[in-house]
């Protein structure tokens, strides 16, 4: 019995050493990695700064660059303009709508009986039912009442 409580006692006072120096290292590791984190977070910083300054920079170049542009493009079209009066009107002339067109031609030998409130063409089926044509060409069918 004696031998077994000493052998237990030493098994937990080797367990308890292992364990603090786990932590103790696992302390001393987490320490490192925040440090290395906080320097990472530091040189993120300062890129994302020069990134920002070297973009505003940019931006001014770019902005002066089209507000010369405009200038130009502006003194052409002005130039431009007395020609194409007489151009536009003849191309407003020739211009035409396509309507989509709704109700689609019946394929089927069945006959039309009329047209319903929205305009569509009522036909009569083979077996007394009335449809319409949808959108899509397909049949769509009336309630009976």
């Amino acid at each position: 019995m004696q031998q077994f409580l000493k052998y237990a006692l030493f098994t937990i006072a080797f367990l308890v050493g292992t364990t603090t120096a786990t932590t103790v290292q696992a302390q001393s590791t987490t320490a490192k990695t925040t440090k290395a984190a906080k320097q990472k977070t530091k040189t993120t910083k300062t890129k994302k700064a020069t990134k920002t300054a070297k973009t505003k920079k940019k931006v001014v170049a770019t902005k002066k660059s089209t507000a010369a542009k405009q200038t130009t493009t502006t003194q052409k079209k002005v130039a431009a303009k007395g020609a194409k009066t007489k151009k536009s009107t003849a191309a407003s002339k020739k211009t035409t709508s396509t309507k989509k067109v709704y109700n689609k031609a019946n394929k089927s030998k069945d006959k039309s009986v009329g047209k319903d409130a929205k305009g569509r063409m009522i036909y009569q089926g083979p077996r007394g039912g009335k449809y319409y044509i949808n959108s899509k060409g397909n049949k769509t069918y009336l309630k009976s009442k």
